[in-house]
């Protein structure tokens, strides 16, 4: 197996990783998922790479960078999934609202 050099790889999770918040922001949660895919495979080939233990400090920083970016994605779409939690509530307070309206009026 062909391995990048840790910094190629570490690189190229740090550019996915942005790709995702990019389309967290734009609220694109399929393409996010797989770019996290994506991503995951990176990570697993990173970990796996015989210089890892030997390199860790030569990709910390690009690590630390990696998972501020995923903090800021897991907060959008956390906030996505409140907003659209809240839409749901609304929406079936409407249908109940309604229900009893026709229950009432007939």
């Amino acid at each position: 197996m062909e391995y990048l050099s840790l910094q190629q790889c570490a690189d190229k999770i740090l550019r996915l990783t942005q790709r995702m918040l990019e389309r967290a922001q734009s609220q694109e949660w399929e393409l996010m998922s797989v770019l996290e895919l994506e991503r995951g495979k990176a990570m697993e080939h990173l970990f796996r790479h015989p210089e890892i233990k030997s390199s860790m400090q030569v990709i910390s920083s690009i690590l630390f960078d990696v998972m501020e970016l995923d903090k800021s994605c897991i907060e959008l779409a956390e906030q996505a999934k409140q907003s659209m939690l809240e839409q749901l509530n609304s929406q079936s307070q409407g249908k109940h609202a309604l229900s009893l309206y026709l229950e009432n009026t007939g």
